[in-house]
């Protein structure tokens, strides 16, 4: 992961930025990484350029939404004939199956958005937080209509301070997806905490059902990542 590629304004356009970056993949590549990755905001058309000049492809644009924690009544998130519960060990088969075949996929990059950095969303990784209790998944049907990893922690930068529910991973159809955020206010609610953030791929039906649970984007600009093999 790369993190925080500065410059002086002083000394920029002469090259340091993309020889920062080609040193950092140098090293990277003698610690035996085989992927790197970088977040830069989609109004950051410098950034973008020199990544790009370095062999770097866009591979996910995320947008983070928020909301209040606010406890409501299950009839208002989970409709009859659904249920929302904590996934197990059990369900790994189950899960990872549903997600080599997500529609979203393509559009997330398959990545978990751990605070400021994305990670590929692995067999493994999924089977430790299945086993940690981290994964939401709302059925219905018999069959898995969401999903999210989840963690608490507390908010930086605008948030600082704030106790947060933070969905990293999010997964399924918008309209089960905007049931499942509403839901999220509510689990954020009965466990003390005052706001729950969740990352998504920037489409216009998701900020429709984001925008439905009571959500809000905290500004017009789009999380784009970035990747390349070391």
């Amino acid at each position: 992961w790369l993190e925080g590629i500065r410059v002086d304004p002083a000394a920029r356009r002469q090259g340091i930025g993309r020889e920062l970056t080609a040193r950092a993949m140098a090293i990277a590549r003698e610690r035996g990484a085989v992927v790197a990755r970088l977040f830069t905001s989609s109004d950051n058309t410098a950034s973008q350029a020199m990544v790009t000049g370095l062999g770097f492809d866009q591979v996910a644009a995320f947008v983070r939404y928020r909301a209040t924690a606010e406890s409501l009544p299950e009839p208002e998130t989970i409709p009859p004939g659904a249920t929302l519960r904590t996934a197990s060990l059990a369900d790994l088969d189950t899960l990872w199956s549903y997600l080599k075949g997500s529609n979203l996929v393509p559009l997330n990059g398959g990545l978990i958005v751990d605070g400021w950095v994305a990670r590929a969303l692995t067999r493994s990784v999924l089977e430790t937080r299945l086993d940690s209790g981290d994964v939401l998944a709302l059925e219905a049907w018999e069959q898995i209509q969401a999903l999210a990893v989840l963690r608490t922690d507390v908010g930086e930068d605008d948030e600082e301070g704030t106790s947060r529910l933070v969905a990293e991973y999010v997964d399924g159809m918008a309209e089960w997806i905007g049931r499942l955020a509403r839901a999220l206010r509510g689990l954020a609610a009965r466990r003390g905490l005052e706001r729950v953030v969740v990352a998504l791929p920037s489409l216009l039906i998701l900020h429709d059902a984001m925008d439905g649970a009571g959500f809000q984007r905290p500004g017009s600009h789009e999380l784009w990542c970035y990747a390349r093999q070391v």
